[in-house]
């Protein structure tokens, strides 16, 4: 922000929120599917998958997010 300005920064911010909540979920819950036949107790891996959900919950709604992106390429590639 200091560098770039907060117009700038806001775009980073808001791909950033929009990127690592669903990578998170997804990364977890591969994971999950991965140990589910080792019979993994449920303090181990269902943690992360429930914090991850919670995580992506708690940030809000991505799909704003991806439209603070998504007007920024289209106001720097004028469509």
């Amino acid at each position: 922000m200091d560098i770039l300005g907060n117009k700038e920064a806001r775009v980073y911010v808001s791909a950033v929120k929009a990127m690592v909540p669903e990578k998170s979920v997804k990364l977890s819950t591969k994971q999950f599917r991965c140990m589910a036949h080792r019979y993994v107790a449920l303090d181990s891996s269902c943690e992360h998958v429930c914090e991850s959900k919670a995580f992506a919950f708690a940030d809000g709604p991505d799909e704003v997010h991806h439209m603070v992106v998504g007007r920024n390429e289209v106001r720097h590639h004028d469509l």
